[in-house]
């Protein structure tokens, strides 16, 4: 029988380094979609791997989407500027690169008939919503063009999917050690200052953060590629734990 071939935009990445793994492990044929912003390390290991398979191309390209999804059974769509700070740098590419790459995505997954859509969206949705726990059914109010990005996103998913299923998870701050390390999320930040300076650097005590590690927001993705059509086709996940809602202090 034939290996299904998933197609991870982003692969190459903090969390999609690790998900390509797991996919592998699972006994999958990977293909990753990448521009390579930070390098190739996070994957380039795995070359030599027969059932891996490593394109260079832009998810707000057309040509190189439509080649990317043919063929496959499921994308996880993580490419993206992940961030309020990236997004701030250049707002016009932002909604170019969180949002229209996504209509771009799901029309070629229509076209070339892909079962699955797994979507990389955020907790930051919610935004400033108060100090009660958050469910999928919460108030969605954004402070950040980052997560009006993955707002708008989760909608055109939603009401244009056609015959995709679309499978969103909105995940919390993650952190942890990838082959493609990101300093930039809480966790990792004070981590590397206090290795560094060798003091712990605290702004914003206050602020409550749920947290993931890397491992579990890839195995999440997994989960959602090979999770049963009635379980989480059309759904929208959080993806964190109650434990690890901490305050930044």
């Amino acid at each position: 029988m034939e290996k299904e071939t998933i197609l991870v935009t982003g692969g190459a990445g903090y969390i999609g380094s690790h998900l390509v793994r797991k996919l592998l492990q699972r006994g999958y044929r990977v293909r990753v979609l990448d521009k390579f912003l930070y390098g190739e390390h996070g994957v380039a290991e795995l070359r030599s791997d027969p059932n891996f398979e490593l394109r260079y191309g832009d998810i707000c390209h057309i040509r190189d989407v439509v080649q990317a999804v043919n063929g496959v059974r499921a994308v996880v769509a993580l490419a993206a500027l992940v961030g309020d700070a990236a997004c701030d740098l250049d707002p016009r590419e932002a909604l170019t690169t969180n949002y229209e790459s996504t209509r771009c995505l799901l029309e070629a997954c229509r076209e070339a008939e892909v079962q699955r859509l797994v979507f990389a969206s955020s907790c930051s949705v919610y935004g400033a919503n108060g100090s009660e726990l958050l469910t999928e059914d919460s108030h969605l109010n954004p402070v950040s063009l980052y997560a009006r990005t993955r707002i708008m996103s989760e909608e055109v998913l939603l009401q244009e999917h056609g015959d995709v299923e679309i499978v969103s998870l909105r995940l919390s701050t993650v952190c942890g050690l990838s082959p493609r390390m990101r300093f930039d999320l809480m966790v990792n930040t004070i981590t590397a200052r206090a290795s560094v300076e060798g003091r712990v650097r605290i702004v914003g005590a206050n602020q409550w953060r749920p947290h993931i590690h890397v491992q579990d927001a890839a195995e999440a993705f997994l989960r959602a590629v090979e999770a049963p059509s009635d379980a989480v086709a059309g759904g929208i996940f959080n993806v964190g734990s109650e434990d690890l809602n901490f305050t930044v202090g």
